[in-house]
């Protein structure tokens, strides 16, 4: 009877891990079905640029695109490859960069592709102001998704652009960001109280933007 007993754990245990992996294939493929191109449209989009194919999912569609929230996700695909993700973008950021804040903001057609190269470049340059992240590839983006792991270290950084020049910066992590408080920038109602609340949370100000060294502006 033991025995029997262990076999019958033993089998219904191999038939949770085969679901739970089945599962989480499928939850993979759905994320790359509904998010992501293949890999050989992310091999053209580093050469090309961006596309329009109407077939093409809305991360490539869209630069910028509001789902559940808070705010907006904001996409770049620089020419040396990658791609930079900004992430949570509310009002003042989406001002800032001169965006809808009502409605998606389509990735403009060209039909010049150096032209088209140029101009996706000069927009990421853009989201590197606000401090975007840039992932090697789409896949290690996908994978950041999946992974819900709470890492205390990790980098968390606001930016916040006067309009007498020069920048804000406040770059913490979210162990620490959670202790100040750091969700009091998103009550701002335009940049300057932006820059006022990353004064107050200890951020660094820089007369010239170029240097400072977590915005790769250079």
């Amino acid at each position: 009877m033991s025995i029997l007993s262990t076999c019958l754990c033993s089998i219904v245990v191999l038939l949770l891990l085969s679901y739970s992996t089945l599962f989480l294939m499928d939850y993979m493929q759905f994320l790359r079905n509904t998010t992501f191109y293949s890999s050989k449209h992310s091999m053209d989009i580093h050469v090309h640029g961006p596309c329009n194919d109407e077939n093409h999912n809305t991360l490539h569609r869209f630069r910028a695109e509001f789902y559940l929230g808070p705010g907006a996700s904001l996409y770049g695909w620089p020419s040396e490859g990658g791609l930079y993700v900004l992430s949570n973008c509310l009002g003042v950021e989406l001002e800032f960069l001169g965006l809808d804040r009502f409605q998606n903001t389509p990735r403009p057609s060209f039909s010049d592709p150096a032209a088209e190269s140029a101009d996706e470049d000069a927009w990421c340059g853009k989201l590197r102001q606000l401090g975007a992240i840039w992932w090697k590839s789409e896949d290690t983006y996908t994978m950041s998704l999946l992974d819900e792991t709470w890492r205390g270290d990790d980098a968390v950084i606001r930016v916040g652009w006067p309009a007498a020049g020069g920048v804000w910066v406040l770059k913490t992590t979210k162990d620490e960001a959670h202790r100040k408080g750091v969700a009091i920038i998103h009550n701002a109602y335009n940049m300057e109280e932006r820059c006022e609340a990353i004064k107050q949370l200890g951020g660094v100000f820089y007369a010239d933007p170029k240097d400072c060294p977590d915005l790769d502006l250079a």
